[in-house]
């Protein structure tokens, strides 16, 4: 993305690695229906599942997706 986002979604996770699909996947339609540059900020706090892996494929798949991982 190589404008600056009008919105920016923040969400903390946690072992969240089965219901971030679905979030994904509603956050990214509501927000194209804006019209509005966002981006989607998903902070990883240490999950014990595949959560940060599912992060990081997001992010290499929607550049509006940054992901943040904590060890």
């Amino acid at each position: 993305m190589n404008e600056k986002p009008v919105y920016s979604i923040v969400v903390p996770m946690y072992n969240e690695e089965s219901s971030l699909p679905v979030l994904y996947e509603r956050i990214a339609r509501v927000m194209d229906n804006t019209g509005e540059s966002w981006e989607f900020v998903l902070v990883d706090d240490g999950s014990a599942d595949g959560t940060a892996d599912l992060i990081r494929e997001y992010a290499e798949k929607d550049k509006r997706v940054r992901p943040v991982i904590f060890a």
